[in-house]
C-alpha cells in the first residue's frame, strides 16, 4: 500500500506566516478605519457659526447704512427686499422689526424654505424725534 507523502516541514511554517500576516493586516485596517471615523466626527460643525456672522452683519449694515431707521419711519420693506436677496443663495431669511412692546411692527422673508437650524441675530434701534422710539430688528437666518 502507498503511503501518504507528508509535506516538508518549512512549507507548513509559510502557510502560518501568511494567516498571520493576513490577521494583522485585517486588524491594523480595522483600527485605521475606527481611528478616521472618530476623526470625522470630531470635526465641529461651522455652520451655525456661519449663519450667525451672516445675520449679524447684514443686520449691522442695515442699521449703520440708516435702511433700519428709514424702513421704520417709512412703514416700508422694500429696503429690505434687496438685503436679503444679497444673503448666500444656501440660506434663507426673515426679518421682523418689534416695537419695545415686542409687537412686530414691519417683517420681510426671502422666498424659500428652511431645512437647517435657525440661528437669530438681534440689534436695537433707537429712533430720535418727536416722540423717541426703540425698536429691535430680528433676523432670522437657516439653511435651504
Amino acid at each position: 500500500m502507498g503511503t501518504l507523502a507528508k509535506e516538508p516541514e518549512s512549507q507548513k511554517r509559510g502557510f502560518i506566516f501568511s494567516v498571520d500576516t493576513m490577521a494583522a493586516l485585517f486588524v491594523s485596517l480595522i483600527l485605521v478605519l475606527a481611528a478616521y471615523a472618530v476623526m470625522l466626527k470630531a470635526q465641529p460643525d461651522t455652520s451655525a457659526y456661519d449663519a450667525q456672522r451672516v445675520a449679524a452683519g447684514l443686520l449691522a449694515s442695515l442699521e449703520k447704512g440708516g435702511d433700519l431707521a428709514l424702513a421704520i419711519n417709512t412703514s416700508s420693506t422694500g429696503f429690505f427686499a434687496g438685503k436679503l436677496g444679497a444673503l448666500p443663495s444656501s440660506m434663507c431669511g426673515r426679518l421682523t422689526v418689534r416695537d419695545s412692546a415686542g409687537s412686530p411692527v414691519l417683517s420681510s422673508s426671502t422666498d424659500c424654505m428652511c431645512v437647517a437650524q435657525k440661528v437669530i441675530a438681534k440689534r436695537s434701534v433707537a429712533i430720535a424725534g418727536a416722540t423717541p422710539a426703540f425698536y429691535i430688528a430680528e433676523l432670522e437666518v437657516c439653511g435651504k
